[in-house]
């Protein structure tokens, strides 16, 4: 039997916000955590990677699988925020010209009525949690291990989705060896928190690979495949899914 190694972590906080692609009005958030939020976000943070390194979260999103099992749901939560733009008659290129306009008119008259005031929305999720299951491909640049520590010692805050984010708790970082995936899945051990219960039937996604063991019931494309961090952009990656019944099986 052969064995592989996976870094296993729990993610915890009071909200959380998963990136889809954004609208202007609405930000949703997915049901769980992003390859690029784990990687490039969590990964990055904890190694120190600035922004402009685009060769180290390429690296991060190259050189690793991803397995998110979503213990909990959690709820749907939608918060608001209002933002300035500027009236149908003014033109702008982009949202840095609008804001420079703004700003500009602001400085000369307050209250101009070019400018309106617009309410957007953002979609958070509330006491929702994973387990988070990594391996590394070869050629990775990082071992395991020193993502674990990364992690336990994080160079930048990290945070889920949105700075306002936070771990509620440690994420508990832990390597380990197992034969497949949902082993892997099965054998991690975290702290017990009190409060913190879990769905009767748990959906997995991952990133196809021989030793999953599991079978998908669905197979989707997410666009969280990040392929520039400077520029912000990504590209669509396919995504197994199943279910988990109570014992941590796959449902027939």
């Amino acid at each position: 039997m052969t064995l592989y190694l996976y870094l296993l972590m729990r993610l915890w906080g009071p909200m959380m916000a998963w990136g889809t692609p954004p609208g202007v009005k609405v930000r949703p958030t997915l049901y769980h955590p992003t390859k690029s939020a784990v990687l490039s976000g969590l990964g990055g943070s904890a190694l120190g990677l600035s922004r402009e390194d685009e060769e180290g979260h390429l690296a991060l999103t190259r050189g690793y699988g991803v397995a998110v099992q979503v213990d909990c749901l959690g709820q749907m939560m939608r918060d608001f925020q209002t933002m300035l733009v500027p009236k149908d008659n003014m033109e702008c290129a982009n949202r840095a010209d609008e804001i420079q306009q703004i700003e500009a008119i602001n400085r000369r008259l307050k209250g101009d009525s070019r400018i309106n005031p617009m309410t957007t929305h953002r979609d958070y999720r509330v006491n929702a949690h994973y387990t988070v299951c990594l391996w590394a491909k070869e050629g990775s640049r990082w071992s395991l291990e020193e993502l674990a520590e990364a992690i336990r010692e994080p160079k930048f805050p990290l945070y889920f989705g949105r700075k306002c984010c936070i771990p509620g708790i440690p994420l508990q970082p832990q390597v380990l060896e197992a034969p497949t995936v949902l082993q892997a899945l099965s054998e991690a051990r975290f702290m017990d928190i009190p409060g913190l219960v879990p769905d009767q039937n748990k959906r997995v996604l991952w990133d196809a690979c021989e030793h999953s063991g599991m079978t998908p019931h669905v197979t989707h494309q997410i666009r969280d495949e990040l392929v520039s961090r400077v520029r912000w952009q990504f590209t669509n990656r396919t995504v197994n899914e199943t279910m988990l019944d109570q014992e941590g099986q796959p449902c027939s």
